[in-house]
């Protein structure tokens, strides 16, 4: 709201926010970057003298090396539905063409694929010439361990909202109206070597 606040007393004309997939959906409220994301973008929607282009993109790629620990990752639930992936640069891409074309709305942003977190991480492993073995832990555990940690507890929200709905997303806004040519899994993990 502070930076909204600033951009109307600047002049800005062209709001450019980054959300997440699946912000105002029921299950995602219990995640409170998720609560607050959509509660931003109603407020951004409403702004008068201000035009807004709200990306709300899927899980950033960047986010399968952050759960790796050596050669295992560990995954809270079954993860058995499909997710999207994006790279951190390809939305960055999306936010430069918003402002650039004067691109506005609500859109969701995802990768060319549509994927299980275990097939990702195979296929993100086979790029890199490593073994990435996934073990699966129940979400009950970091269920348990988020009454003791308000991160886990968010981290265990958002893995049961993985869960139960997955978070895949139609790739066709980010190279239709974007006109950005999205990075695979493998050519994310060549570019970041």
């Amino acid at each position: 709201m502070n930076l909204l606040s600033a951009a109307r007393s600047a002049g800005v004309r062209h709001f450019v926010y980054s959300s997440a997939h699946l912000a105002d959906y029921p299950l995602a409220q219990k995640v409170g970057a998720f609560r607050e994301k959509a509660r931003f973008e109603k407020e951004l929607l409403a702004a008068k003298n201000v035009s807004s282009t709200i990306l709300r993109p899927a899980i950033f790629m960047e986010t399968l090396d952050m759960m790796i620990q050596g050669p295992v990752v560990f995954v809270p639930g079954r993860q058995w539905r499909p997710v999207s992936l994006i790279a951190a640069r390809d939305i960055a891409r999306a936010a430069v063409r918003a402002i650039q074309r004067d691109i506005l709305g609500r859109y969701e942003l995802a990768g060319p694929e549509t994927l299980t977190l275990d097939e990702a991480f195979h296929r993100l492993g086979k790029a890199r010439g490593q073994k990435i073995r996934t073990l699966h832990v129940p979400l009950a555990t970091l269920r348990a361990a988020g009454l003791f940690s308000p991160y886990v507890r968010e981290m265990a929200h958002m893995m049961a909202l993985f869960d139960e709905v997955g978070f895949a997303t139609d790739p066709s806004a980010l190279r239709d109206t974007f006109e950005v040519p999205a990075l695979t899994i493998e050519e994310w993990a060549h570019e970041e070597r």
